[in-house]
């Protein structure tokens, strides 16, 4: 995905970093920018994004196993660009975002194997263009 131009793109591509190569990657089933991704049970997923001012609810998968097609995973529960999203084992978390009026700070869950986006805890103030990442819980 992304923008080349004015033109959105549903392209997708992946680096090698052993290989030092990129690798071409199936079309998304839609052309998105400004989308979330995770890497998640063995596949990317791609979550929401924009395309042409647009804001997208939209998901999708592929299985970097076998990666031949994209498949859509359910909607989120509010369309949403420029959010940031994680996989840990409890799920794909999705942050924020902007929702063509204004900047999020709600927060999304897809549970493993729950086939629904659910709310979790909102951010204290709504951001977009955020990274994330996930970090355990050492002890001394």
């Amino acid at each position: 995905g992304g923008c080349r131009g004015a033109a959105y793109l549903a392209s997708a591509e992946r680096f090698d970093v052993e290989g030092g190569a990129w690798e071409g990657l199936p079309c998304m089933r839609r052309r998105r920018a400004d989308a979330a991704a995770a890497r998640a049970g063995g596949g990317l997923v791609v979550c929401g994004g924009e395309d042409g001012g647009r804001v997208l609810s939209g998901v999708e998968r592929l299985d970097l196993r076998a990666p031949t097609v994209w498949e859509g995973l359910a909607p989120l529960m509010v369309g949403r660009a420029g959010a940031s999203a994680v996989a840990s084992a409890a799920g794909i978390f999705v942050f924020g975002g902007y929702d063509g009026a204004t900047l999020l700070q709600s927060c999304e869950r897809l549970a493993p194997r729950a086939g629904a986006w659910e709310s979790t805890a909102p951010m204290p103030a709504g951001r977009r263009a955020g990274a994330s990442l996930v970090t355990l819980h050492h002890h001394a």
